[in-house]
């Protein structure tokens, strides 16, 4: 395959800048109501949950193939001291997938 024939990335493939933000928007509001891991979100005013938006989009956008710049900390370093566990990551995939679907077919 020539640099002229690339198959396009995933970011391009799911919609571009405007899916990925609707997309994680879409995740970080059910992770808030969720059982297991709306208590991280608790106390998080509407300034700071738009922050950890954009960082959130910027961050699948620059992974997934996009042209975007993320300026957040590394996952380790944001995500220390949280006293996170396997039920939390688990719930944030099962909560991402079926969110991914609804999102990308509208």
């Amino acid at each position: 395959m020539t640099d002229q024939q690339q198959k396009p990335t995933l970011y391009e493939r799911l919609g571009g800048y405007d899916s990925v933000y609707a997309f994680a928007g879409e995740v970080l509001k059910t992770c808030m109501k969720h059982p297991d891991i709306g208590h991280i979100w608790a106390h998080v005013s509407e300034s700071s949950f738009q922050k950890e938006h954009i960082n959130f989009v910027d961050f699948l956008c620059k992974h997934w193939g996009g042209n975007t710049v993320y300026r957040g900390r590394d996952m380790v370093t944001a995500h220390r001291g949280m006293g996170l566990t396997e039920v939390h990551w688990l719930s944030l995939i099962h909560i991402s997938e079926p969110t991914r679907l609804d999102v990308m077919s509208d």
